[in-house]
């Protein structure tokens, strides 16, 4: 069973969006931070990746 949104209502504005996320409990902020910590550092082991891997190429 999918677990409903609370906190999110395709009807809202944008400042109602805002105000939402704002009145979310500090542990759904602080996961969330976490979350976008994680994504950031998979982006940047990929992009460092990807350049180890051209520089690689360039040398054969």
């Amino acid at each position: 069973m999918k677990k409903k949104n609370t906190f999110v209502n395709e009807t809202l504005s944008f400042e109602d969006f805002e105000q939402a996320i704002a009145l979310r409990p500090a542990s759904d902020a602080a996961l969330d931070e976490l979350v976008r910590e994680r994504l950031t550092a998979e982006k940047d082991a990929q992009k460092k990746e990807r350049e180890l891997k051209k520089a690689r190429n360039k040398l054969h």
